[in-house]
């Protein structure tokens, strides 16, 4: 809920995130971007075994209904300070931000 209530407050709407996703009880690898390796939470371990696992392992657990596609939020201006990390998508391949960093 924390990254729910991030995007809302500084999308400055509700209408950012949205119901529908298929991922509660739901553990994904992480879908990393070109933004990741130069990340303040990843650039120390780019070439980590840890950044591996979360790459291609099942160990991110998600548990939401709720979320932002990466389409809408690349095209919610008020989100342009943020960079999208990493992404997921749900049992119906509905893709989700997973992670995002200002």
């Amino acid at each position: 809920l924390g990254f729910e209530w991030l995007v809302d407050h500084f999308a400055s709407n509700r209408s950012a995130i949205v119901s529908g996703f298929d991922s509660e009880d739901l553990a994904l690898p992480l879908v990393f971007t070109q933004h990741a390796a130069s990340s303040r939470i990843y650039s120390s371990m780019a070439s980590d075994r840890v950044f591996t696992w979360l790459a291609t392992e099942p160990i991110t657990y998600n548990m939401h209904h709720e979320g932002i596609e990466p389409a809408k939020f690349a095209a919610t201006q008020a989100l342009n300070n943020f960079q999208i990390i990493a992404t997921g998508a749900d049992r119906a391949g509905r893709p989700f931000v997973a992670q995002m960093e200002h």
